[in-house]
C-alpha cells in the first residue's frame, strides 16, 4: 500500500498543479486536461472563462485550521488541498460525508470529512494553500489560493465567523461571500455552468 501511495502523490500533485496553472490562464482544469479529447463542434467552445477571482476562505481557532469554502459544498464533494511552503509542501484530500460550507481540517469527524489517503495534517503554517474542487454533478471546478503566513495572530482580530479569503478580498463571513459569489467573486464550489 505504502508503494501505492509513494507513486500516485507525484500524478496527484502534477494534477492539482495543472488546473492551478489552468486557473490561472483563465481555463477550467477540464478544458486543460480533456479539451482536445472533446467531442464538441468546431463551434462550441472547449473552456470556461473564468470571470471573477475564486476563492478559498481559512482561519485559525485554538491552533486549528478552519477551511471555508465561502457557500456550501455539495454532498460528496472532495476537496483538494496542496500546502506549499517554503522547505516542504504536503496534500491532503477532503471528503465531505454531507452538505458543508466549512471544516477542520485538524480534526475531521467521519460525519464531515475523510481523509483521502488517510495521512497526517500537513503542516499549514506560513504555507500557500491551494484547493480544487470535485463532485459527481460538477467533476471539475475552479481552482484558488490562499496565503496562510500570519493566519494564526491574524485570526485573534477578527469574530470566529470571519474567514480570510485572501488579500483581495481579506476577510468575510460566509454570508458575505455568497452574497459576491457570481457578482465579483467564485468560491472553488460555485458551480462552472
Amino acid at each position: 500500500m505504502r508503494q501505492y501511495v509513494m507513486f500516485i502523490r507525484p500524478i496527484l500533485k502534477a494534477a492539482i498543479l495543472t488546473m492551478l496553472l489552468a486557473t490561472v490562464m483563465g481555463l477550467t482544469g477540464c478544458s486543460l486536461l480533456f479539451g482536445l479529447a472533446s467531442s464538441r463542434s468546431a463551434s462550441s467552445p472547449t473552456y470556461t472563462p473564468v470571470k471573477f477571482p475564486v476563492v478559498i476562505g481559512a482561519r485559525v481557532d485554538d491552533g486549528q485550521l478552519i477551511i471555508s469554502t465561502g457557500r456550501s459544498c455539495p454532498m460528496l464533494t472532495t476537496i483538494y488541498m496542496f500546502f506549499d511552503a517554503n522547505k516542504s509542501s504536503a496534500n491532503i484530500n477532503v471528503k465531505l460525508l454531507a452538505k458543508v460550507d466549512q471544516f477542520n481540517i485538524d480534526d475531521l469527524p467521519n460525519s464531515i470529512g475523510v481523509t483521502d489517503p488517510p495521512m497526517s495534517t500537513p503542516d499549514w503554517h506560513d504555507a500557500i494553500m491551494h484547493a480544487y474542487a470535485s463532485s459527481a454533478d460538477q467533476p471539475f471546478g475552479w481552482s484558488a489560493r490562499t496565503d496562510l503566513t500570519g493566519l494564526v495572530d491574524a485570526s485573534t482580530q477578527h469574530a470566529t465567523d470571519e474567514f480570510f479569503f485572501g488579500d483581495k478580498f481579506g476577510w468575510m463571513t460566509s454570508a458575505q461571500v455568497t452574497a459576491r459569489d457570481g457578482v465579483d467573486l467564485l468560491t472553488v464550489c460555485t458551480p462552472t455552468s
